[in-house]
């Protein structure tokens, strides 16, 4: 199997490990994390160049809920979803970051983390996810939310950026 230290040089693979006793801390103290421009910049480029030259048919409207309870809702929930599985190169190396970052996290902090999925999500102008539980209605096994964002040259200005609520 491939892991994510054998995709980046050794600089590269102390980023990581800097990163995530970073997140660590900050999850332990403050409960998340922020971090800027912190995914390898092999890794980030490599998804970007992925997401801009899939075809936009594989996106679908995002939903909310699961199974017999999913269901479009334009007033809570207003994006296009494409899920990461892991079928191209890059969505295999991000799905690797990924379990290594799970992994440091249930060896650091007991969490027990045992599932991850992960999806490219589009907002076109206008489009929104209002405020939300990021977790289905009834199950409380969603113990971490993980949001990337690929918008090279984005500014505050430009509007869309994530707000948590205490």
């Amino acid at each position: 199997m491939l892991t994510t230290h054998s995709l980046f040089n050794e600089d590269e693979k102390d980023i990581s490990d800097d990163l995530f006793q970073r997140i660590a801390d900050d999850i332990r103290h403050k409960g998340y994390s922020i971090n800027p421009a912190a995914l390898p910049a092999a890794l980030s480029y490599d998804l970007l160049r992925h997401l801009n030259q899939m075809n936009t048919e594989k996106f679908d409207q995002a939903g909310i809920g699961r199974d017999m309870q999913h269901m479009q809702n334009d007033f809570v929930r207003k994006d296009e979803i494409c899920w990461i599985t892991g079928e191209s190169e890059a969505g295999r190396n991000w799905l690797s970051w990924t379990e290594e970052l799970q992994l440091y996290l249930n060896q650091r902090l007991f969490l027990g983390l045992f599932s991850f999925e992960s999806h490219f999500a589009h907002y076109a102008p206008g489009d929104f996810y209002r405020r939300h539980v990021d977790a289905f209605k009834g199950d409380a096994n969603r113990v971490l939310s993980l949001v990337l964002y690929l918008n090279p040259g984005w500014s505050q200005d430009d509007g869309g950026e994530l707000v948590l609520y205490r």
